[in-house]
């Protein structure tokens, strides 16, 4: 179900999306009829919240790919969501590859926060958490905002589960 939505814009919460069973079909019907998609109070999240984490990264995977421009309210930066920040990625990474250290990676960019690392327990999972944030913020940028090249695959709800339009169809 589409909560909100006004032509090419769609509102959801991240309990919308993330704690129903939804999988990538849904996400790219979502990515495919909308060009912009809010999603509201999305968390920090743990191992208690692995399966809604794994949905998230699917969606993210989905809106990036069809270029749709994300607006989103959150409990942290990008590299806090996932119970890790960029440090502990990148210190899982060096662990894994057995790669130097830099310099600036050091530094704690997360203050007082506790990361969650168990989260991630393959190596497969900390590359997906990476790319998540990198796609996170590189669609905050306002490169990405300007150069969108999203193209609307159907131009009418009855695409969309959910719909008011979709549920008249069936």
């Amino acid at each position: 179900m589409i909560p909100e939505y006004c032509g090419p814009v769609a509102k959801f919460s991240f309990r919308d999306l993330c704690l129903e069973a939804k999988g990538a079909a849904d996400f790219i019907a979502i990515s495919e009829r909308f060009h912009t998609v809010i999603i509201t109070d999305i968390p920090r999240m743990s191992l208690a919240q692995k399966v809604e984490a794994k949905r998230f990264l699917v969606l993210l995977d989905a809106l990036y790919e069809q270029k749709v421009k994300l607006v989103c309210t959150a409990d942290g930066p990008a590299d806090q969501l996932f119970g890790a920040t960029n440090s502990d990625v990148e210190s899982e990474w060096r662990k894994q590859f057995d790669t130097p250290a830099s310099s600036s990676s050091s530094k704690s960019i997360a203050g007082d926060y506790k990361p969650d690392t168990s989260l991630f327990s393959t190596p497969e999972e900390v590359f997906q958490f990476g790319r998540a944030v990198s796609r996170l913020m590189e669609m905050q940028s306002s490169q990405y905002l300007r150069t969108s090249s999203w193209k609307a695959v159907h131009s009418t709800p009855v695409d969309v589960p959910g719909t008011p339009a979709a549920a008249a169809t069936t």
